[in-house]
C-alpha cells in the first residue's frame, strides 16, 4: 500500500506538519526517491545517471548520522508486479509523447503544463522498475562520494578553525571513526574512509523497508532516538517506528504514526490488515474495494476482538478471519 494509504484513513496530507530534518539517526529508503530517479534513468542525454543521482542524494541529506538503504534483488512475491511494469510499454510510450510535447513547447518559450508533468511521472511510476545494475552502481557511487567527502572534510579540519555547517556534520560522523588517523598515509586513509562510507549506504539482501525495520528494532533496543524517510506508509505498521518523514519539496510531511492512529480511531493491527485485503506490489485487491470501503469493513469487523494487550499479529488474524466473512466481501469475491 502506497503513500495515499494511511492517508485515506487518517486524513489529507494537509492537515500534517512539513518540518525539515531533524537532529537525530535518520533511516532512509532511498527507494522514495524513485519516481526522480526514474526520470534520471531515462534521460537519453546522460552518460552515467547513478553519478547525478548520488550527488543528489547526498546533498538532499547533508545531515550527520544518515543510513541509506536500497532495495537489491526483488522478492517472489513482488515479480509479478515487476514484469507488470516492464512489460507496460503503452504507458511509457505515452510518456515520451508527453515529453516530446514539453519540450517542443519550451522550444519555443511556452509554459510547462502542469497536468502533463503529473501525467508523465505517474506513467513512469507505473511502467518502469530500476535495474538490479543500476542499483548495484547507485549504492557504490553514493559510497565512493561519501568517502571523498569524508576524506576532505578530515583534512579541511586539521587546517582549519571554521566550519561550513554541512561540514560541521559530516565532520561528527567522521570523528566516530578517526582514532589512530594521524598515523596513516593517504592511501590508507583513502581506504580507511572507503570502508567507513560503506556503513552508511546499505544495497540489501531484498527489501530495503524489512531492512529498515530490522535496523529501527536495534535502535529501539539501544534507546537510540531516529526518524525513517519513505514514501511507503508500510511502514505504519510496525510499532518499531513511531515517526515516519515522507519527502515533499524541499520539506518531509511528518506522520506520528500512534498520534495519527489514535485519532482516526484505527490500531495497527486494523491498518495491518487494510495492507493485506488492499491491492499492492505483493497482491491483487481482495473484494475489489477501494482504501476507504476496506478500512470501514475492517472497522466493523475489530467490534467483537479486544485489540488492547493483544499482539498485533494475532489481533489482526482475528480482524482478517472476520474479513473473509463480512456478507459485503462475499459478495464482491463470488461476483468477480
Amino acid at each position: 500500500m502506497g503513500g495515499p494509504g494511511l492517508l485515506a484513513v487518517v486524513g489529507t496530507a494537509k492537515e500534517l506538519p512539513k518540518v525539515d530534518l531533524p537532529d537525530c539517526k535518520i533511516l532512509v529508503d532511498v527507494g522514495s526517491f524513485y519516481p526522480f530517479l526514474v526520470r534520471s534513468v531515462y534521460n537519453s542525454k546522460m552518460g552515467k545517471p547513478e553519478e547525478f543521482v548520488a550527488i543528489w542524494i547526498l546533498n538532499k541529506f547533508n545531515t550527520p548520522n544518515v543510513e541509506f538503504f536500497i532495495d537489491g534483488h526483488g522478492n517472489k512475491e513482488k515479480h509479478a508486479t515487476s514484469m507488470a511494469r516492464r512489460d507496460n510499454q503503452a504507458d511509457l510510450d505515452s510518456a515520451e509523447s508527453i515529453v516530446k510535447e514539453m519540450e517542443d513547447r519550451a522550444a519555443v518559450g511556452k509554459s510547462t503544463n502542469k497536468t502533463d508533468y503529473r501525467t508523465c511521472t505517474k506513467l513512469l511510476r507505473s511502467c518502469t522498475s530500476l535495474t538490479y545494475d543500476f542499483k548495484d552502481k547507485l549504492s557504490k557511487q553514493m559510497a565512493s562520494q561519501l568517502a571523498d567527502r569524508f576524506m576532505n572534510d578530515y583534512q579541511l579540519g586539521r587546517t582549519l578553525e571554521q566550519y561550513p555547517r554541512h561540514v560541521q556534520a559530516r565532520r561528527r560522523i567522521r570523528d566516530e571513526v578517526n582514532v589512530g588517523l594521524e598515523t596513516l598515509n593517504y592511501h590508507q586513509l583513502k581506504q580507511h574512509f572507503d570502508t567507513a562510507a560503506q556503513k552508511y549506504v546499505k544495497l540489501v539482501d531484498g527489501e530495503a523497508d524489512l531492512a529498515i525495520v530490522r535496523r529501527a528494532k536495534e535502535l529501539v533496543i539501544a534507546k537510540t532516538k531516529f526518524v525513517v524517510v519513505g514514501n511507503d506508509c508500510d511502514y505504519a505498521i510496525h510499532p518499531s517506528i513511531p515517526i515516519l518523514l515522507r519527502p515533499s519539496g524541499k520539506k518531509y510531511i511528518q506522520y506520528n504514526v500512534d498520534e495519527l492512529l489514535a485519532k482516526s480511531e484505527r490500531t495497527r493491527a486494523q491498518f495491518t490488515v487494510l495492507g493485506c485485503v488492499s491491492k499492492t506490489d505483493y497482491n491483487a485487491n481482495l473484494a475489489g474495494f477501494g482504501i476507504v470501503t476496506n478500512s470501514r469493513i475492517i472497522k466493523s469487523c475489530s467490534k467483537d476482538i479486544i485489540v488492547d494487550g493483544i499482539p498485533v499479529k494475532d489481533a489482526a488474524l482475528k480482524i482478517l478471519d472476520n474479513y473473509y466473512e463480512h456478507k459485503d466481501v462475499k459478495e464482491a469475491r463470488m461476483s468477480r
